[in-house]
């Protein structure tokens, strides 16, 4: 298998073509190289072949989209509460208080 941008055939799930979306920009097919009927390659679309990985369980782009914009929100406010967590270690040594060293507190 691999990607192609222009195809010879239509989907052969769908029947889409070349056609242009409504943003202007051109799918991607699938050739499955192998050949059906007269030796027609057999083609799936962009869009196919989404709903066919998606019944595979894997995610879909905007369920990508949504988990990378969530681990960065995470990554930021754990950067922040350890912001914080220093800022308070030095106020508590200059009050005299020690803590434990961060190695000895992950063993």
């Amino acid at each position: 298998m691999h990607l192609i941008e222009i195809t010879p055939q239509p989907c052969m799930v769908c029947g889409s073509g070349n056609t242009p979306g409504p943003n202007g920009e051109r799918r991607q097919f699938i050739d499955l190289e192998r050949d059906t009927f007269w030796d027609d390659p057999a083609i799936i679309c962009e869009d196919c072949g989404l709903k066919i990985a998606g019944l595979l369980g894997t995610p879909s782009p905007e369920e990508l989209q949504r988990a990378a914009a969530r681990i960065s929100k995470l990554t930021t406010q754990a950067h922040d509460l350890k912001v914080e967590i220093d800022s308070m270690k030095r106020r508590a040594r200059k009050l005299g208080i020690s803590f434990v060293p961060e190695e000895a507190e992950v063993a």
